[in-house]
């Protein structure tokens, strides 16, 4: 069964030759980041944004911060830069986009040599954590779980689906040779 979120373009629509499958993406296909009946019904970015404000909101409420230092954040800040922007190269280079834009390829460089998902990973190891020290708070990194389960229970397992029904035996490759997370299958 093909993923909720998925669709064609129109001219597939229209009865043009069949195109890539592509992801719904929020602002673009849908006025909000959120949309309850798809499949991935909380845009990645905007789950991760939804922590960084649970966390100031906890420590709000706690009335206690975490006593972080400021040049962490210029660390974090550069891995961001590390990741995502060979990332999206590879993603591009590979005939797929960054926004949930038609997949037509898998991306097989590096960062995708390491991590099946490197832009997910950034996003939990180092912009949650760059948010913690940014607004002086644990409470941020307090929340990072249920990103984390988010993100591996909907967000990849609907990709997967999408990607092992376009590739098939080819996706099936890349599983076995790369871990989906950084050291865990």
């Amino acid at each position: 069964p093909v993923p909720r979120y998925l669709h064609v373009g129109r001219a597939a629509a229209a009865g043009a030759a069949r195109m890539a499958p592509q992801l719904t993406l929020a602002g673009r296909d849908t006025p909000w980041p959120i949309d309850f009946s798809a499949d991935i019904p909380l845009f990645p970015p905007a789950a991760c944004a939804l922590c960084v404000v649970a966390g100031l909101l906890l420590r709000r409420i706690s009335g206690r911060r975490a006593n972080f230092r400021l040049a962490v954040v210029a660390a974090v800040a550069a891995a961001c830069v590390g990741v995502l922007n060979p990332a999206g190269n590879a993603l591009r280079d590979a005939g797929s986009g960054v926004d949930f834009t038609p997949v037509s390829g898998l991306a097989t460089a590096f960062p995708y040599t390491v991590s099946r998902n490197p832009m997910y990973l950034s996003l939990l190891v180092v912009v949650l954590p760059g948010a913690a020290v940014l607004f002086d708070t644990a409470w941020v990194l307090a929340v990072a779980p249920v990103f984390f389960f988010y993100q591996d229970r909907v967000v990849i397992a609907a990709e997967e689906a999408l990607l092992k029904a376009e590739f098939g035996e080819e996706y099936a490759q890349l599983t076995a040779s790369v871990p989906r997370w950084l050291l865990v299958y």
